[in-house]
């Protein structure tokens, strides 16, 4: 068996090697925690030097505020208010749009989402994916950020996950065939209260 990390190679490797495999699996372990919390900075708020072991890891990939948490996901979270962006170098361009349109373009679509918290607009933005008022909040942060990518020179491409709503939209709009009204006009609300936070030119 060999070890891909330097350290655990160093450390937990030998003592394999020799037999020792208790000893072992408890030193990979050790030298995984010793990462993480580097990785995820033992000093930040809420993961001091008390926050050990299986609470530590939980607190460093905690979904919604985990210093570790995001990767490859974009996403608003409303309990905690916060916008979870990839790093720039994570999107791709298309023949179309641009690697900094597709983050651009995804980040407003967040900023979107944002500006339905309870401070702010206080948007009924549903409780899960596929109810009725989750479907109309996409609709009003893609409507938004379209609106906001046209004004700003930003291209937008079709999104990998809007198959995914396309049905939760058609049956949103089959039910409420006012709801494409309501959802451009919440969308003109929010881009609204975006600009107003601009300061003046």
């Amino acid at each position: 068996m060999s070890f891909s990390s330097p350290a655990l190679a160093d450390k937990a490797q030998p003592l394999f090697l020799r037999g020792d495999h208790d000893v072992a699996v408890f030193q990979a372990f050790k030298e995984v925690e010793v990462a993480v919390r580097k990785a995820a900075g033992a000093s930040s708020e809420g993961f001091g030097n008390d926050v050990i072991g299986v609470n530590g890891m939980r607190k460093a990939f905690h979904p919604e505020n985990g210093p570790l948490t995001g990767g490859e996901s974009a996403f608003y979270c409303r309990s905690t208010d916060r916008i979870q962006m990839p790093d720039e170098g994570l999107f791709c361009g298309t023949g179309t749009m641009t690697r900094s349109d597709g983050y651009y373009g995804t980040l407003l679509h967040e900023r979107l989402h944002a500006t339905g918290s309870e401070k702010r607009l206080n948007r009924n933005m549903g409780k899960r994916f596929g109810d009725a008022a989750y479907a109309a909040e996409e609709l009003v942060a893609e409507i938004g950020s379209a609106f906001l990518c046209s004004e700003l020179g930003i291209t937008q491409d079709v999104r990998a996950d809007h198959a995914q709503y396309l049905a939760h939209w058609l049956k949103l709009l089959k039910d409420d065939s006012r709801a494409i009204f309501t959802a451009a006009a919440k969308a003109s609300q929010a881009v609204a209260y975006l600009r107003r936070l601009q300061p003046p030119e």
